[in-house]
């Protein structure tokens, strides 16, 4: 099962209030940088990652699979088995980003996968998505089979050192965020 994880379908729902009342368009995308590859994952996921990096070992253990759900998030699981993903295109990691951070949102767009419709939005910044990216030299990489235009796995370890996290700063290595304990136990 492929995806298409073009965002255009999603621009008239990722949208805030302006001062002014009217409605402002959120940003599309992250500026692509050829060098790296992106990923989107939970901000839960971020301890471990900050330990052990990127393991494929973890691979097909929850993920996109998970959030999905139904025989479309197995599907997504047996193909990510002992793999770490990323992908080149930034709009890709937004496309998972926004799975995890407003299924509602996802299923208006995209219609429903897996059971992603009946999946409740998150309410701790624990579930909510971040984007992460990491360079793409020093990896094996090969195409993934559910998103063969821009996305790849790799069996390779990804370190944390590695490892950067885009946050209201900008991206910062993993290694350096601060305070994500207390932030994910409230």
């Amino acid at each position: 099962m492929a995806l298409n994880t073009n965002m255009a379908p999603a621009q008239p729902f990722l949208v805030k209030p302006a001062a002014d009342g009217s409605l402002e368009a959120l940003p599309g995308e992250i500026v692509n940088d050829t060098k790296y590859l992106y990923q989107a994952t939970s901000y839960k996921n971020l301890a471990s990652i900050k330990t052990g990096g990127l393991d494929p070992s973890y691979g097909g253990k929850g993920g996109s699979g998970a959030v999905v759900g139904g025989a479309d998030g197995a599907h997504f699981n047996h193909n990510s088995q002992g793999k770490v993903h990323g992908t080149s295109a930034s709009t890709t990691a937004n496309f998972y980003a926004l799975m995890k951070d407003s299924p509602a949102t996802f299923v208006r767009a995209f219609g429903s996968i897996g059971d992603l419709d009946s999946r409740p939005e998150p309410t701790k910044l624990a579930d909510f998505a971040i984007i992460l990216r990491f360079r793409k030299d020093n990896y094996e990489w090969e195409v993934d089979p559910d998103d063969p235009r821009n996305a790849f796995c790799t069996r390779n370890k990804i370190p944390p050192f590695a490892i950067e996290g885009l946050t209201t700063e900008g991206w910062v290595k993993i290694m350096n965020l601060t305070g994500l304990d207390r932030a994910l136990s409230g």
